[in-house]
């Protein structure tokens, strides 16, 4: 193991995580590389200057077709089209640069900094398409600048020895973003036979920790990434930020880390409706509960869980209803044929849980809630709630 890693102290303030050393890091900050690239472009134009480590070979993924409820309760069918997931690899650069929480890497011999997307303001726009009030909303501001910041400046070097691997990626807080993109880069860096001496991802949650120690990964060698990281390695371990078909053996991979066998044969049972906390809460709150206790449904939270036990949960399940949110992750663990019902709140369109139940054979419908109040809470309609009921209990 290289010497140890003299890490500064950081603070955590919701999501963001800032060092003690933030203000001195502005204030000493570096011109950022002059172009970015792809790992494609990058091979192409440089091959010399770093080795590729292929994984899996592109597969392909059959077309999937979804139930969607619209909001005046009349039904339709969405679709998925069938398309190609690419290869999974690990590229290794020598002497090349983290930098920021969200993972960009610089290999500064060749002034070029590596990225997934080159186009930030296109990333912008994309993200004002998701929130409320879109162009208007202060967060799309917000990161309008930070990225103008990226782009421009980097904070001031510090230096690491042995082989670093990056993790993190955008969105790593969240629990979706950690479990179907961070994890399956980690699983495609452990089938490769590189060995990394550190790790760059979050592990300030207790979630990324069990994740990242049923993996195999020793948490004494987990640096925790923020918003002035720039860390430079003897070699940086890259793996594919589009490794979305390392997700289901990822999850496989995550139960028997947790020492949870292939589930059994017995037909699952459970019906479970995933509660929140806060934001994108039912309205007619007392006609939804009534429902769901008449047909048998446990309520669910998540929160307090722990990795294992949401595992074993969704092992059992035979339907699992929930809004939109990260709880729903989980159904990666149902086994095939599971009824999914996801509330979506009028206004977003985000398809990534019908994503995962085409990877996973799962029978995914969708149910485009209207809005009422703040917060994006819904409204539920129990008549629509029954049909899928009697549709799905129906004999085929």
């Amino acid at each position: 193991m290289p010497e140890a890693l003299d890490q500064p102290k950081t603070i955590r303030f919701g999501k963001y995580i800032l060092a003690d050393n933030v203000m001195s890091s502005l204030v000493r900050s570096q011109l950022a590389p002059a172009r970015t690239l792809t790992i494609s472009e990058f091979r192409q134009e440089h091959p010399e200057s770093s080795r590729l480590v292929q994984v899996r070979e592109p597969t392909c993924v059959d077309s999937f077709c979804f139930d969607s409820w619209t909001e005046d309760e009349q039904l339709s069918v969405s679709h998925l089209p069938g398309k190609e997931m690419p290869e999974t690899s690990v590229l290794v650069v020598p002497s090349g640069r983290v930098v920021g929480r969200k993972g960009d890497v610089d290999v500064p011999g060749e002034d070029v900094r590596l990225r997934y997307s080159k186009d930030l303001s296109q990333e912008a726009a994309c993200f004002a398409r998701t929130i409320r009030f879109g162009r208007l909303n202060p967060r799309f501001w917000k990161r309008v600048a930070e990225n103008s910041l990226r782009q421009r400046f980097v904070p001031p070097v510090s230096r690491c020895s042995g082989r670093m691997a990056v993790l993190n990626c955008e969105g790593s807080h969240n629990y979706f973003h950690w479990i179907a993109e961070v994890l399956p880069r980690l699983l495609t860096l452990l089938q490769s036979g590189e060995q990394a001496d550190w790790y760059v991802a979050d592990c300030y949650s207790r979630w990324q920790r069990t994740s990242l120690a049923a993996l195999g990964v020793p948490l004494d060698s987990v640096i925790q990434p923020h918003a002035t990281f720039h860390l430079e390695a003897d070699e940086l371990l890259v793996p594919s930020l589009q490794a979305t078909q390392a997700i289901p053996p990822m999850a496989q991979e995550l139960a028997r880390g947790f020492g949870l066998q292939d589930a059994n044969d017995d037909e699952p049972k459970r019906l479970i409706y995933i509660e929140r906390s806060h934001s994108r809460r039912p309205v007619n709150t007392d006609e939804f509960s009534a429902w769901r206790r008449q047909h048998g449904f446990d309520d669910v939270w998540l929160e307090g869980m722990s990795l294992a036990e949401q595992i074993t949960l969704f092992r059992e399940a035979k339907i699992v209803l929930g809004v939109h949110g990260a709880g729903l992750t989980n159904i990666i663990h149902c086994r095939p044929g599971t009824l999914v019902v996801e509330f979506m709140p009028a206004g977003l369109d985000r398809p990534c849980y019908p994503v995962l139940s085409q990877l996973f054979n799962l029978h995914h419908v969708m149910i485009n809630a209207p809005r009422a109040g703040r917060r994006h809470a819904i409204r539920v309609s129990i008549a629509v709630l029954d049909q899928i009921l009697e549709k799905f209990r129906a004999p085929s």
